[in-house]
């Protein structure tokens, strides 16, 4: 009874381990999936099918459920290939850490393993020594994934997969063999490989976060390549604003002229000269967000070159939720998406709006359309000829989004295409 008990107890410490992991190892916390902890009795029904402890049904039947849960439960800030990984990764670790306490256990007392487990005193102690040093493993993994892993990028994910199967798979041959030849160097065979392992990760975060570095590097170039653009702008607007300055005088005599001559249709005609060439010379928005500046400011322009009408409400918002470089990305691809579909219309409007909006900060983006979109092209897919490089602009908003536990609201209303999206000012 006493055995059963404690059986149960470490199968319960095991799943409950590997929940809070898998939570954990895909950005996470403990109560935001409480769906997700149904997991637990199943990882404890599955092992409790198998006999041997390192039965080979066990170890793939709990990555593959693993794996389906996370997917059932839409963990959508990662991939599905990490979420994948996370499961190989975590049973992997715990086969690894079992086998060289058990390693060690039978080369202190010459013993056969599947006869140390006969007696209760060795076999509570081979347990919880075992689940503190599986705790302390996974420990390291979360400490070492949150101080060097970037999210924005998976850094050979793959390679790490192949691996870590291939450590599982290797440990079951050599645990077989073990059985049967107790001369065979189990304990330093598993140490290398639970240091391999270690070794893997760490490098795998390490590369995450060089990742991390070009990415704001690539960033940086864009905003120095913005600053000298905006600078010839501003330069240019001065010098307009200095030459209009100048014609100021002569422009206002020559309308006085035509209202004192009763030619009231000339003036307003050559008034409404000044006011286009005026309104032909945008003026750049100037925004705490230094972010905001630069896409706005050149998307913009961009429009308007293309003949685009473009107006614009924007909220100075000094504390942006969104990193950088996701905000340059997500607006970016929104406005890009604007331009492209405003092309092709006859009448070329796009109204943008950031503001505060009731814990949320809010970023609307609209644009005129005479046919709807969502009629013909219901899942947004790329229009374009190369959908390889272009076709992830939507999954790209969407992804970033997630991240940020925020909502998108897409529709048609009065012949604009509306994307309206929510992101909360405090993320839990």
């Amino acid at each position: 009874m006493l055995y059963a008990i404690l059986t149960f107890a470490f199968k319960l410490f095991d799943s409950v381990l590997a929940t809070i992991f898998f939570l954990n190892f895909n950005g996470y916390k403990i109560k935001e999936k409480p769906a997700f902890w149904s997991l637990c009795p199943i990882l404890i029904i599955i092992t409790e099918i198998s006999v041997v402890w390192f039965d080979i049904f066990v170890v793939f039947m709990s990555i593959l459920v693993s794996f389906v849960f996370m997917m059932v439960c839409k963990f959508n800030k990662t991939t599905r290939l990490r979420c994948l990984w996370a499961s190989v990764l975590f049973y992997g670790t715990l086969m690894l850490v079992n086998s060289i306490i058990y390693s060690i256990f039978q080369s202190l007392t010459g013993v056969n393993i599947m006869h140390l487990v006969e007696r209760m005193d060795v076999y509570v102690a081979i347990c919880i020594i075992s689940k503190i040093f599986l705790l302390l493993t996974i420990k390291t993994y979360i400490n070492i994934k949150e101080r060097l892993e970037y999210k924005g990028k998976s850094v050979n994910i793959l390679n790490l997969l192949f691996t870590s199967l291939f450590d599982i798979l290797l440990i079951i041959i050599i645990m077989r063999i073990t059985t049967v030849d107790l001369s065979f160097p189990l304990t330093l065979v598993m140490i290398g490989l639970f240091i391999s392992g270690l070794i893997h990760f760490y490098m795998y975060a390490k590369l995450s976060g060089k990742a991390r570095v070009e990415l704001d590097y690539e960033l940086l170039k864009q905003k120095t390549i913005l600053d000298k653009k905006s600078f010839r702008e501003k330069k240019n607007q001065l010098d307009n604003a200095k030459r209009m300055n100048h014609d100021i005088k002569n422009h206002l005599m020559h309308i006085e002229y035509y209202i004192r001559s009763a030619k009231h249709e000339k003036a307003i005609n050559y008034i409404e000269r000044i006011v286009n060439q005026m309104n032909s010379q945008p003026s750049n928005m100037n925004l705490t967000n230094d972010t905001l500046n630069y896409v706005l400011n050149y998307k913009i322009e961009a429009a308007i070159k293309l003949g685009i009408n473009v107006t614009a409400q924007i909220e100075d918002i000094k504390e942006c939720i969104i990193e950088d470089f996701d905000l340059c990305s997500l607006l970016s691809n929104i406005l890009d998406n604007a331009i492209e579909s405003s092309e092709k219309e006859a009448e070329k409007h796009i109204a943008i709006e950031i503001f505060n909006f009731s814990g949320y900060q809010a970023y609307s983006v609209k644009n005129r359309v005479e046919n709807s979109v969502l009629t013909q092209n219901g899942a947004l897919l790329s229009s374009k000829n190369d959908e390889i490089n272009h076709g992830f602009g939507m999954k790209q908003i969407k992804n970033i989004i997630n991240n940020y536990k925020g909502h998108i609201d897409i529709y048609e209303k009065e012949k604009y295409f509306n994307i309206m999206i929510l992101i909360p000012r405090k993320i839990s």
